[in-house]
């Protein structure tokens, strides 16, 4: 039998996709586990992204747990796994934990559920654009060791440049912010590459000229008193941990090409004095090798240790 490339627009095809997320074919999944190690920990997670992340963060931790990640679907399907094996009575979810974005709704209701990790930042993207994993790729990926002064004027221009982003991409996320907290659907999708929201160099960032989309339209609320709550709350946030990670690994990644093609230039300013490369390695930098740079999610620990022993004592 002769067989063909899989369409895109194959209806079985986006059936099958569509049954992934479904928590009951999830529930299954986690028996199957189980089923092979009764013991063993089962970590869901929203997306790959976030496991790799995640398992790079626990092996620094050094808590010596063994697990077996399972992702799909975003927060939502998660959280409705969640729920349903926390109604079934045969105890299936003693050795099942879950690992979720804060993003601006939290657990979406769901109390003291000691088995569910939380980001304190709004996702994993947010631990990892920051100083601490620009200075170690500059270190380690683009052979700037030694050159202590070069990465400090360095940094502070990656910082600079970041909280121009946060103030260009402000807007975007207070109507996401809005729409979260009312439980509204969006108007329009998000933006996903870094030219729909913002022009970015290695030392600024400025608004796009073009019309930015309204992902929400805030002329939905018409009570004036809940939008300057929305606002008072939404203003106490900080934005670098607190506003759309996914945004500002867009403009992460943006300004490491930039910042990659000023390092292999003889004459840049930015690295006089510098030696010449060998090669070029920022292809390298991948989210888990940005984990091993980053700093840890404060309460990621306790968890893991918590789970530990619960899986012992069980």
């Amino acid at each position: 039998m002769e067989l063909g490339l899989i369409s895109r627009n194959d209806p079985v095809v986006d059936k099958l996709r569509d049954e992934a997320k479904i928590p009951h074919v999830q529930k299954l999944r986690i028996l199957g586990i189980l089923s092979q190690a009764p013991d063993l920990c089962v970590f869901v997670f929203e997306a790959g992204d976030d496991s790799r992340v995640f398992g790079a963060w626990i092996a620094r931790l050094n808590v010596e747990i063994s697990f077996e990640p399972i992702f799909f679907g975003g927060k939502h399907d998660v959280l409705e796994l969640w729920k349903l094996l926390e109604r079934d009575k045969a105890g299936i979810s003693r050795n099942v934990y879950f690992f979720v974005d804060r993003d601006f709704d939290d657990l979406r209701g769901i109390e003291d559920a000691k088995n569910i990790f939380m980001t304190d930042r709004y996702s994993i993207e947010n631990y990892l654009v920051s100083p601490e994993v620009v200075d170690s790729i500059l270190k380690l990926n683009m052979e700037c060791n030694e050159y202590l002064d070069i990465r400090r004027s360095l940094i502070e221009i990656f910082e600079a440049a970041y909280c121009e982003f946060l103030s260009v991409t402000k807007a975007l996320n207070f109507q996401i912010f809005c729409a979260r907290k009312l439980q509204r659907e969006f108007d329009a999708g998000m933006p996903e590459r870094i030219n729909q929201m913002a022009t970015v160099t290695i030392t600024e960032v400025k608004k796009i000229d073009t019309h930015v989309p309204q992902i929400f339209d805030l002329g939905r609320i018409t009570d004036e008193k809940l939008i300057e709550e929305l606002s008072l709350e939404f203003n106490s946030l900080v934005p670098q941990e607190r506003f759309r990670g996914k945004f500002a690994m867009l403009f992460f990644k943006r300004w490491l090409n930039l910042l990659e093609t000023e390092r292999g230039d003889s004459h840049s300013s930015l690295f006089r004095n510098c030696r010449q490369r060998a090669q070029r390695k920022t292809h390298e930098v991948t989210l888990p090798l940005m984990a091993l740079y980053s700093n840890l999610p404060a309460t990621l620990k306790s968890f893991l240790v918590t789970a530990k022993a619960s899986t012992k004592t069980a």
